[in-house]
């Protein structure tokens, strides 16, 4: 059974190390004409503002080795300096959709705060640029695990979005491999691509699978079939690369089964990858404003 549920509240949170409007390109294909409450947030780090008032840490450019003494009161400013860059990008982009966004900040755990966050979100874009940040990006810390946290869709948005010609689908006959076939296809639609389809199971399901959904004629073309068994998922970025993907949509639950596997998946690919969650609907239903 297709599920196409609707997308009431988006929750995006760029690269705080990089951020760039590309991340927002994204948006048009895992939204399409829908027009969701859109919700930017920033986070001001209390761990790198711990660090900056310890007088043994020293803060080093990267681009001359230049080491320097951290100081809070300078951190403070470039936090807010970045914050508002990031508030006018997201405002900028916005005016495409014919929406005013709103642009929350909070102070905590990067980590903790975007998963308290998510839960009133049916869909959350978190925005990375390894090209431009490298080993900056998100502050080296590892977001991949959100994945199995969060009852939502998690998109993972690497650098430009408009790359790749394709978008994948995973594919493992749960309830929520239904909820990415019909994210899939509407990605594929909204960006006019076509599908490949990544088929995790034993070679008998993945034939009664290909069957299934082969047979759906209104669904965007599928231009290419693959079976993975389940304990061969390190086989899948060869499978992606490939097929010079745009987009990997995948089972959350994944992760639960295989920890890391995401995080294994941002490092290794340059495309983007949405993770579904278990829940039909999430918290957003119950959203207060």
């Amino acid at each position: 059974m297709k599920i196409r549920p609707r997308t009431r509240r988006v929750l995006i949170a760029l690269d705080p190390a990089a951020p760039t409007s590309a991340t927002l390109d994204a948006l048009a294909g895992l939204v399409g004409a829908e027009r969701p409450e859109i919700c930017g947030l920033f986070i001001e780090d209390v761990t790198l503002l711990g660090l900056s008032s310890l007088s043994v840490v020293r803060e080093v450019a990267l681009d001359t080795g230049a080491e320097n003494v951290m100081d809070t009161a300078r951190l403070e400013r470039q936090m807010h300096a970045q914050r508002v860059r990031v508030e006018r990008m997201l405002t900028g982009a916005m005016s495409r959709f014919s929406v005013q966004p709103e642009f929350k900040v909070t102070r905590g755990r990067v980590r903790d705060e975007l998963r308290r966050e998510a839960q009133s979100a049916d869909l959350v874009v978190v925005g990375r640029s390894p090209r431009q940040a490298g080993a900056r990006c998100w502050m080296g810390i590892r977001l991949g695990s959100l994945a199995a946290e969060i009852d939502g869709i998690l998109a993972f948005v690497q650098d430009a979005w408009l790359t790749g010609k394709s978008v994948a689908l995973v594919y493992d006959g749960t309830e929520c491999a239904s909820r990415c076939l019909a994210l899939a296809q509407r990605i594929a639609a909204n960006e006019n691509l076509p599908m490949v389809a990544v088929l995790v199971g034993n070679p008998r399901d993945c034939s009664r699978w290909q069957a299934a959904l082969g047979s759906d004629s209104a669904a965007p073309r599928v231009r290419q079939w693959h079976g993975i068994e389940a304990p061969r998922l390190g086989d899948l970025p060869d499978v992606v690369r490939a097929a010079n993907a745009r987009v990997i949509v995948l089972p959350g639950h994944l992760e639960k089964q295989r920890p890391e596997l995401i995080e294994s998946l941002l490092r290794q690919l340059e495309c983007s990858i949405v993770a579904v969650g278990e829940g039909p609907e999430t918290a957003a239903t119950a959203h207060r404003k």
